[in-house]
């Protein structure tokens, strides 16, 4: 369905492509090990390129329903690559609650496309648990496999493929117009003869307009119309809908917007939008945390020890108006005495580019403000009268 039909494809594109923007970043709460976990996972980041290769994550398994991605570890515990396995020829060895009986043969390989139940091959090659990142889409609980994104919508996808299909055929064999020449009571031969004279209009399309001539007043030329019913394709549409049905962006947004006003299109976008939160948790729950935190334990880093979030930009442009009201409202926070951190947070959900480590980093680095400076009024007596410190320019400290 994706290979075939480009409305599949460009959906798989446009959802990939609109999860993974702008990227993300680890946000590590202040802990003892939260320097050296931030490290890890950010090196992480840069060596696989991750904020890249999400992508290519979402859309396949998305596409296949299960991604397996395999880690090559180095010998030093580092993740130097995942690299995505056949999604057909893949097999998860769990039980029927979906656990692993034997966590050291996990998964396995086979290059040929074997069933879902019996025994693997023996020529297969095995995984274990941790070598194996496994994602799934519309995964039930105890299953072993996810679905695929349109798989609800297969068989309305092919009633509208064939409707289509016989469209294009009707409308080349039926839409043309067509001529029916009537020679009453002409015979075999001179039905013959008025072929054979008028060949070149009858046989040759390039002949836009041409010009039969008759000795008889039996003889006329009818124009037949074409088809006048190959507009009527409500039932196809009516197929292509409802195959799309679970398509997470509205086909609307990408081609399909006919008869359709702002305000209902507004709402489909904003329903998009809330569709896209929940695909990146998807995504950082199948991938990225599984990913993130097998570095961790590779490099001694024990996961559950680690208070962390995965953040990603708002997908809201940036604009003045928007810097404005973000810097108000930490202001008004800040006045209600909502920790600094927290604020920072905060601000890095709506503002792109806003490192909450970076910049509790810099202000701890700040030096301390200057003391608060406060006239103090102190009596004193001189041989002039009675005045003052204030009056000498003497202050004390506060």
């Amino acid at each position: 369905m994706a290979r075939d039909d480009p409305r599949a494809d460009s959906a798989l594109h446009a959802v990939a492509r609109d999860v993974t923007r702008g990227g993300f970043s680890v946000t590590i709460a202040q802990q003892p090990n939260a320097q050296r976990a931030r490290d890890v996972a950010t090196q992480l980041i840069d060596r696989l390129n991750l904020t890249q290769i999400v992508d290519d994550v979402v859309r396949e398994t998305l596409r296949d329903g299960d991604g397996f991605y395999e880690l090559a570890i180095d010998g030093d515990g580092l993740i130097q690559d995942v690299s995505r396995k056949p999604t057909l020829e893949m097999r998860r060895l769990s039980d029927l609650q979906d656990r692993f009986t034997d966590p050291t043969r996990a998964f396995c390989w086979n290059d040929e496309v074997f069933m879902l139940l019996g025994l693997p091959p023996r020529d297969a090659v095995f995984f274990a648990a941790f070598q194996i990142i496994h994602a799934r889409y519309h995964h039930d609980a105890g299953e072993r496999y996810g679905q695929p994104i349109f798989t609800s919508g297969r068989q309305p996808w092919l009633y509208a493929s064939e409707g289509e299909k016989d469209i294009a055929v009707r409308r080349k064999t039926r839409a043309g117009m067509r001529y029916v020449h009537n020679l009453k009571g002409a015979s075999e031969g001179q039905l013959a003869a008025y072929q054979e004279r008028n060949r070149q209009a009858l046989t040759d399309p390039n002949v836009a307009i041409a010009d039969f001539f008759a000795n008889a007043d039996s003889t006329s030329i009818d124009a037949v119309q074409g088809d006048a019913h190959l507009s009527e394709i409500e039932d196809v549409k009516h197929h292509v809908q409802t195959a799309y049905f679970s398509s997470p962006i509205p086909l609307e947004l990408i081609g399909y917007g006919e008869n359709l006003n702002r305000d209902v299109l507004q709402e489909k976008q904003d329903h998009y939008d809330d569709t896209l939160d929940g695909l990146a948790s998807w995504l950082d729950d199948q991938f990225l945390i599984p990913l993130i935190e097998r570095q961790w334990l590779l490099q001694g880093i024990w996961p559950a020890s680690v208070r962390y979030t995965i953040q990603r930009p708002s997908r809201t442009p940036i604009t003045a108006l928007l810097l404005q009201n973000a810097g108000t409202a930490a202001q008004g926070l800040r006045t209600a005495g909502i920790p600094d951190r927290i604020v920072y947070e905060l601000l890095a959900q709506l503002i792109p580019g806003v490192d909450v480590d970076r910049i509790m980093e810099l202000k701890a680095a700040e030096p301390p403000p200057p003391p608060v400076v406060a006239p103090v009024a102190a009596s004193r007596t001189n041989g002039h009268g009675t005045g003052s410190l204030k009056d000498l320019g003497v202050y004390a400290h506060g």
